[in-house]
């Protein structure tokens, strides 16, 4: 394969920076996944009391300086495990906060305060307790993105190491050509 510049082209150009990003989204997965799988897997499931709820909100400022405020539900819980009553402030294993509000004040009005609902918290540390189990939608995205991402690149990388190409290096072009045109018109 040939470039306008008339260099020849191995291929490669699109493979590398797959091979760069691919890391990267990688370590970005595994960090949001070793927060996430142990609550959503092994955490034991235990009964809460609702105490109170809220939104969080955390104001950053921004690049002119300017304050942006992001969300994120918190509910003060009290639950006992052997034993020993604890007291927290929690919600999911992805506690992230996002821009908008009002879908953080639709998961607020899903609780009542006084009510019990089932929680699940670390056995090796009961602090560690979250009253929603699941997986976050960046989680989703990134995960999408990874796979992609790697079945891009394999792709790539099959294409210039795969078998195919070895047997098509490997041939003699007279050999290969007279071949080729024998099976054509067999």
């Amino acid at each position: 394969m040939s470039t306008e510049s008339g260099k020849q082209s191995d291929g490669w150009e699109l493979v590398f920076p797959g091979l760069l990003i691919l890391p990267l989204v990688g370590t970005f997965l595994v960090s949001r996944l070793t927060v996430e799988v142990p609550a959503n897997h092994f955490y034991v499931e235990g009964r809460c009391v609702l105490l109170d709820k809220r939104i969080a909100e955390d104001n950053e400022p921004g690049p002119k300086g300017a304050a942006n405020s992001v969300y994120k539900p918190e509910f003060q819980i009290r639950y006992t495990v052997d034993g020993q009553q604890h007291e927290a402030w929690t919600y999911n294993g992805f506690s992230y906060f996002t821009a908008w509000r009002w879908p953080k004040e639709l998961i607020l009005e899903g609780f009542t305060v006084g009510d019990e609902y089932p929680c699940w918290y670390d056995p090796d540390d009961p602090t560690q307790v979250v009253l929603v189990r699941g997986y976050g939608w960046l989680t989703y995205l990134v995960a999408a993105i990874f796979v992609a991402l790697a079945f891009c690149t394999g792709i790539g990388v099959w294409r210039r190491l795969g078998p195919g190409r070895r047997a098509v290096e490997t041939k003699s072009p007279a050999i290969g050509g007279a071949l080729g045109s024998r099976i054509g018109h067999a």
